[in-house]
């Protein structure tokens, strides 16, 4: 690129040779004797001032302006009022001032390290850059992030003298993605919490006061309050009596176990009341929520507690108690999960005085047969019960919706042979009979079945072998459960992970894998290896937009596609940049071949958003076993056959020679 001149024809130049660099944009030294085109960079200056982003220009100060020392040096030519807000510069010169001298040293060392690669590289750089803001005090400190994208401004192959620089505030955007992160660790928290808590040995075996010691220690170290106690209503119903309390305060850490206390339901109709009506009661500030202020001058008086989240203890839908959690110091919020997860603990505390009466009474075991039957009916996962030829003798209705039926009595009446009308492949049937018959029960057995509708789903099973008194074989019990969604979620992960998100090929780290294993498996045989890199891309991104060019580099991933064989790989490898893996091709010309067909397929323009856009490539090739036998030769020899063709004035393809080797200093400028 030639260099602009400031001055008009006739003009004498030094009368800006005087001018500071945010002179040249004053519309009283614009209009002077320019014609009226020309009035509309005072336009451009009133648009870079009025931007919301940060936008600034840095020279790069020559070796001599350096004033003796080794670092290079960069000052701010211009910057609009944005940058100053966001950089906290809102007092003071800034244009005509060393980047040391206006921004911090910590600052001033990132931009001024990551201008350097910029510079070194000859390519836009972006980064993130947290900011204090200098008027915070440091208990209340206000970080703010940025996004800086750096972008040299290229002139042929001259040295950078200049790079444009702009900034986004992503402050609020990172603070959003905190508060997600925050909100599943402390869901993931609390579902591990959970599960332990299912798996305790105490609940388990019956033993009420060890689980419910465990349900409250775990409740006050996950949600984080001082305390936390299971109260179960007296006989009469009158009040409620603690059982059980846990309790942490700064005297004692580890935290103690009390029980014994006693409150009368008469003194507070408004809380009891609420207890029946809600799953919970999260009140923020104890002393203003109209559901439990009764307890502002009685019960809480002395103890500090101004932050309750009570949950009521139901057995057969009878509220039997009540699970509360205390928070001491200033008012908290109880979030949703915070909610859901005390409600859950109180269906465990449930669960552990049901377990403890079915261990105690006979009515209790009858109690808990009836709670099976309702679990058996009203359980997410499907339950059956075989014969050993395959036939339903018991199902429940999560197994018949599994199957795609309408009731459990219609699956059992329509299938008589699992194996041969639910499973896809029948063989994993016999898989399946045979593990039951040599280990008594499976877990996790995988397998596909097709739905009343003919639909297939996933269906993972756990399941045992049910014997009589006298060893002889009833049939076959177990949980199903559809996991479709899991397997799908599954594939789409493995495939984000191995492939492209833009433009849907594999990526770079799926094509190096592939590419040692064709090594592995075609040993003996010829292969090739293509690099293809679009030719200015940049000036097509520059010109219509990132968009437009995220279109491009889809239709040139498909056109790559269309152009290879079924059995060879094409991968992007990053930016514009294209690797395809040719093998078994037996002779070079078969890879000179597909360069040529890339080549004249791109010879029609690519239609992006409305516009017809010429894009030409070029194409290095690198044989095996001719060009090197390991994948990082093969790959470094197609990548100099490129850049040779980069420097043979672009469209066209190079295989690689030994003579195409190009030193590391000319091939970093070819582009």
């Amino acid at each position: 690129m030639g260099e602009t001149s400031n001055t008009w024809p006739g003009e004498d130049p030094s009368v800006y040779d005087t001018l500071a660099p945010s002179e040249l944009w004053n519309p009283q030294v614009l209009y002077r004797g320019r014609p009226m085109q020309e009035r509309g960079r005072a336009m451009l200056r009133t648009l870079f001032e009025s931007v919301s982003d940060g936008l600034f220009i840095l020279e790069h100060l020559p070796e001599g302006e350096s004033q003796g020392t080794s670092q290079p040096r960069y000052r701010f030519l211009v910057c609009n009022p944005a940058f100053r807000r966001m950089f906290f510069l809102l007092s003071g010169p800034v244009e005509g001032e060393d980047l040391l001298s206006c921004l911090t040293a910590s600052t001033a060392a990132q931009i001024q390290l990551h201008t350097q690669h910029c510079i070194k590289h000859r390519r836009r750089v972006s980064f993130e850059l947290s900011l204090v803001d200098p008027a915070s005090t440091p208990d209340q400190e206000q970080t703010h992030i940025l996004i800086v994208t750096l972008s040299p401004v290229l002139e042929g192959e001259k040295p950078i003298r200049q790079i444009v620089g702009s900034c986004q505030d992503i402050t609020e955007r990172k603070q959003v993605e905190w508060a997600l992160q925050r909100s599943q660790e402390r869901l993931l928290e609390q579902n591990r919490a959970l599960m332990a808590l299912t798996r305790h040995k105490a609940l388990n075996q019956g033993d009420l006061q060890a689980a419910l010691r465990e349900i409250c220690t775990t409740a006050a170290h996950t949600l984080r309050v001082e305390r936390v106690g299971v109260w179960l209503y007296t006989p009469e119903r009158s009040s409620i009596r603690c059982v059980n309390q846990f309790e942490i305060n700064q005297n004692n850490p580890e935290g103690s176990h009390t029980q014994g206390a006693e409150i009368w339901a008469k003194d507070y109709p408004r809380y009891f009341h609420a207890l029946e009506q809600e799953r919970t009661i999260a009140a923020d500030q104890v002393a203003e929520d109209p559901r439990t202020v009764e307890f502002r001058n009685s019960y809480l008086t002395g103890i500090g507690v101004v932050s309750m989240l009570d949950a009521p203890i139901r057995l057969e839908g009878q509220m039997v108690g009540i699970l509360c959690h205390g928070h001491v110091g200033f008012p908290r919020h109880w979030t949703l999960e915070e909610q859901n997860f005390a409600g859950s603990l109180a269906d465990l505390v449930s669960l552990a005085l049901e377990i403890s009466e079915r261990r105690q009474m006979e009515e209790a075991l009858r109690q808990a047969e009836e709670r099976y039957r309702n679990f058996f009916e009203n359980a997410v996962e499907g339950i059956f019960f075989t014969d050993a030829a395959g036939r339903y003798l018991s199902a429940n209705p999560a197994l018949a919706q599994i199957c795609g039926y309408d009731s459990p009595e219609a699956l059992m009446q329509e299938v008589k042979n699992v194996g041969t009308q639910l499973y896809v492949d029948p063989s994993q049937r016999e898989e399946f009979v045979r593990l039951l018959h040599e280990q008594g029960s499976v877990r996790g057995f995988e397998y596909q079945i097709r739905r009343r509708d003919g639909s297939i789903i996933w269906v993972r099973e756990n399941a045992r072998l049910v014997k009589d008194g006298e060893g002889n074989i009833l049939g076959y019990e177990g949980i199903s459960e559809d996991i479709t969604a899991q397997k799908q979620n599954l594939a789409h992960i493995e495939f984000r992970a191995h492939h492209d998100a833009l433009t849907g090929l594999v990526n770079r780290e799926r094509f190096s894998d592939q590419l040692q294993q064709v090594l592995k498996q075609y040993r003996h045989e010829m292969l090739a290896l293509l690099f293809v890199d679009l030719d200015r891309f940049k000036d097509i991104n520059d010109t219509f937009g990132h968009s437009v060019g995220d279109d491009l580099l889809r239709g040139v991933a498909q056109r790559l596609t269309e152009c290879v064989r079924s059995g060879d790989t094409v991968a992007r490898w990053g930016g514009d940049e294209f690797t395809l893996l040719l093998p078994q091709i037996g002779n070079p010309i078969v890879a000179m071949r597909l360069a040529q067909r890339i080549l004249d397929t791109f010879q029609k323009p690519i239609c992006c958003q409305g516009h017809a856009i010429a894009v030409t490539c070029s194409i290095g090739i690198a044989l095996y076993p001719q060009d090197g036998v390991e994948a990082c030769t093969l790959l470094h020899h197609a990548d100099l056959a490129l850049y040779r063709v980069k420097e043979n004035s672009r469209n066209g393809f190079q295989l690689y020679s030994p003579i195409n080797e190009i030193p590391t200093t000319v091939r970093s400028t070819i582009l």
